[in-house]
This record gives structure tokens, C-alpha cells and sequence, in this order.
């Protein structure tokens, strides 16, 4: 589950977003502290790197960040024509 979680938040970059990116970082970091933790300090220090991505990326902006990384996560190679293909 950790390798899955830190590709996850690796993967952040395909929203255009560089792995020196604040919000990549943050994530990437809150991803490998939840992964690792064994008390519940240590998952409050992966919180408190996800508030920091969630106010970096701006509060407003946030929900759209989130579906859209959901999507990549069930579907990742990218499809041209996708509303289309869903219609009947």
C-alpha cells in the first residue's frame, strides 16, 4: 500500500505539476509519513503536510485537484475523447 500511495503522490506531476512543486512535495511527504507511521503523532505530521498542500494549492482549487487525481487513479492512460465515448 505505501508504494502505491507515494506513486500516487509522485504522480501528482501529471497535473502539470513539477516534483519540486510545494504541493507534490507536501503530498509525496504526507503519503511516505502516513505510510511509515506507527503512532499518532507521526499521522498528524501527515496531516499537517496535506493542510500545507491544501493552502499552497489554494482552498477553492482544492476539490477539483482531488477528482481529478481520482480519475487519473481509476483510469490513467489518457483518452482523448472521453465525454464522447461515454455517451450512448
Amino acid at each position: 500500500m505505501a508504494s502505491r500511495l507515494t506513486r500516487r503522490a509522485s504522480q501528482a506531476g501529471s497535473s502539470g505539476r513539477g516534483a519540486d512543486d510545494p504541493v507534490v512535495r507536501n503530498l509525496h511527504g504526507a503519503a511516505l509519513d502516513a505510510a511509515m507511521a506507527t503512532s499518532h503523532a507521526a499521522l498528524g505530521t501527515a496531516a499537517g503536510k496535506v493542510a500545507a498542500a491544501m493552502t499552497t494549492m489554494g482552498l477553492d482549487r482544492w476539490p477539483r485537484f482531488v477528482a481529478d487525481a481520482q480519475e487519473r487513479a481509476r483510469d490513467p492512460a489518457p483518452r482523448s475523447g472521453r465525454a464522447e465515448q461515454a455517451a450512448p
